[in-house]
C-alpha cells in the first residue's frame, strides 16, 4: 500500500473515500500490511480493510476457525473483520 509514505496518496484515497460516501457506497482498503497503513484508511473513514495485516490467505476450513476464533458470524452485533481489528479488540 505504501500510501503513508507520501502525501499525494493520501489525498487520493481520502477524496477516493469522499466520492464513495457521497454515492453511499461502503469503501474497502484492500492491500494493508502494517498497522500505519491500518491507523491511515481508518482516518481517512474506510469502512473495512483486507491485507496481511488482518490475516494471510488461507484456505477455506481455515477461515472457518479464523472467523470463529475471533466470532465474527456476520450477524448484526457483529461488524467485520475490519472494525474489530481497526480498534484491536
Amino acid at each position: 500500500m505504501a500510501a503513508s509514505n507520501s502525501e499525494k496518496h493520501r489525498m487520493m484515497i481520502k477524496h477516493t473515500v469522499e466520492v464513495a460516501r457521497l454515492s453511499g457506497l461502503k469503501v474497502v482498503a484492500e492491500g494493508v500490511e502494517t498497522q500505519a497503513e491500518m491507523d491511515l484508511v481508518a482516518s481517512l473513514g474506510c469502512d473495512m480493510i483486507q491485507g496481511f495485516h488482518v490475516a494471510e490467505p488461507m484456505d477455506g476450513r481455515e477461515f472457518l476457525r479464523w472467523m470463529t476464533a475471533r466470532r465474527i458470524d456476520g450477524s448484526p452485533s457483529t461488524t467485520l473483520v475490519a472494525t474489530e481489528t481497526r480498534y484491536g479488540t
